[in-house]
């Protein structure tokens, strides 16, 4: 299990949807990092998995940023 970071930037009432303890689907790909760097946008979120799939063997962009992956239709708790 390793916890990764993901950064993004949402309005303030699409914030207030997620409650602490619910339940969310990711439908699509969810690109995230393994390297914390301080929040750069308004929402941070932070992912604990053992499923993410390391990309940072494909460029050095990827490796510098500490790029990695999850798989559609995940499940994540608020």
């Amino acid at each position: 299990l390793t916890i990764y970071y993901r950064d993004t930037t949402l309005v303030t009432n699409l914030i207030l949807n997620y409650k602490v303890g619910q339940i969310l689907t990711e439908r699509g790909f969810t690109d995230m990092s393994y390297k914390g760097g301080g929040l750069t946008t308004n929402l941070s979120y932070l992912i604990a998995s053992a499923n993410a799939r390391d990309l940072s063997a494909l460029n050095s962009d990827s490796k510098r940023y500490g790029h990695v992956l999850l798989s559609a239709n995940v499940f994540l708790k608020c």
